[in-house]
């Protein structure tokens, strides 16, 4: 067998390349958030690939968007607000600020997400409980697209893990309070950069971030230097421009690190913001 023949023999038949072949996740009651609480956009699951099989997702933190309405309006279901999940209705058109989010939660080592802050002087967007209609609805100015990797329950996040494959990737919706109250949480330091994007278009990049999550749900696998949180917001950003990027600059976009190199690069190299 030619080296090359080798070498695509040895990527067909990796684990990683098994597990994207079949369901990723298997449906599990026992792995609900609450047993008192029935949510209908909840889906509880476990892992159905790799090292952690069999062991729950912890759906109280991870959860795909859900589009419920989209052909007059858009409405999204699983808004992760201050530990319950909401639905509401997002005017794309009202959404007028775009930043990158950069929480360093280890040193010189950050998270990606993207922003969305309603424009000053559009009426908020209106939170309603997806579990109970009793519950007061609750207005807010900004929502956060979070591409994470997902350890199974009660497992913390590890770089290693991340590596070898381990984790699955969820595009979690979450209110822009939402991060506030994890940054205050485990005080970890976040850096907002504001990009240059055109009111048009910044409704059109938030929408491309809820389709990949709610068309994906969570069937796929977390790659630590191909497929995480910055190379999903580039992918939101860039599906709104021609760009093209070479296999070392796709690299690059995927190292959210301090220094000269990585994504705050990325961002300078597309005129995003000012260098």
């Amino acid at each position: 067998m030619k080296p090359s023949g080798l070498l695509f023999f040895l990527l067909l038949f990796s684990p990683l390349a098994l597990a994207q072949t079949l369901s990723l996740t298997a449906p599990n009651k026992s792995c609900a958030c609450s047993s008192e609480i029935e949510d209908p956009l909840e889906e509880p699951q476990s892992f159905n690939y790799g090292k952690f099989q069999g062991q729950c997702i912890d759906s109280c933190r991870f959860r795909p968007a859900r589009i419920l309405e989209s052909s007059s309006h858009l409405i999204v279901g699983n808004i992760l607000h201050l530990g319950g999940y909401y639905k509401a209705s997002i005017p794309l058109q009202n959404l007028a600020k775009v930043e990158m989010g950069f929480e360093e939660f280890l040193p010189g080592v950050s998270h990606v997400v993207l922003k969305f802050t309603l424009d000053e002087k559009a009426p908020d967007i209106i939170l309603l409980s997806q579990v109970n209609q009793q519950k007061a609805a609750i207005p807010i100015r900004s929502l956060v697209l979070s591409s994470e990797g997902v350890p199974p329950k009660d497992h913390p996040y590890t770089l290693m893990e991340a590596y070898f494959g381990n984790f699955l990737l969820a595009h979690r919706l979450v209110t822009g309070d939402e991060l506030a109250r994890w940054i205050a949480e485990y005080a970890h330091p976040l850096k907002l950069v504001e990009l240059k994007i055109p009111t048009e278009t910044a409704g059109k990049i938030f929408l491309k971030g809820v389709q990949k999550s709610d068309t994906q749900r969570m069937q796929d696998v977390y790659a630590l230097f191909s497929n995480n949180c910055s190379t999903s917001a580039f992918s939101f950003i860039d599906s709104q421009s021609n760009i093209t990027r070479t296999g070392w600059q796709r690299f690059l976009d995927a190292l959210p690190i301090a220094g000269p190199w990585g994504t705050l690069q990325s961002l300078q190299e597309r005129q995003l913001v000012t260098q």
